[in-house]
């Protein structure tokens, strides 16, 4: 077991950190507008809370190989075994959470015929048949 994470995995988790929280933030401050009225600005925070979750998706990959091919880090000492799964849970969680949110998000953009909005351009779907069950259209 190593003592310490990588440098290739500390950098892999504060370069991800930004663009998984930018995300999210992007999407609560979308909810505050109405298609309506702001359906402008509405747009235009979804367009960046894609694109970020687009570049949360493409770091995951990397991460996860990295995480899988690097030694273990040991516990801390003084941890006790309740407090080490519980760290085991939420880290799972929270990879869970990376996987599933990039991967529905990909797959909506690709389904819907719309493609994926990568901050000043937008990727084609390409031969992807438009699915408005899956893209939720």
């Amino acid at each position: 077991m190593a003592s310490r994470y990588t440098k290739l995995q500390s950098w892999l988790h504060w370069g991800m950190a930004p663009a998984l929280t930018g995300s999210i933030l992007c999407v609560l401050k979308a909810q505050q507008y109405d298609w309506k009225t702001s359906g402008e600005q509405k747009g235009l925070w979804m367009f960046r809370h894609k694109s970020l979750g687009l570049l949360t998706g493409m770091l995951v990959v990397p991460r996860i190989w990295v995480k899988m091919t690097s030694p273990a880090v040991a516990a801390l000492a003084g941890d006790t075994a309740q407090l080490q799964m519980a760290a085991r849970l939420s880290h799972g969680s929270l990879y869970a959470f990376m996987i599933m949110m990039s991967a529905t998000g990909i797959g909506m953009g690709l389904f819907s015929g719309k493609g994926l909005p990568f901050f000043v351009t937008t990727i084609p779907s390409g031969p992807v048949p438009t699915v408005p069950a899956i893209a939720g259209v």
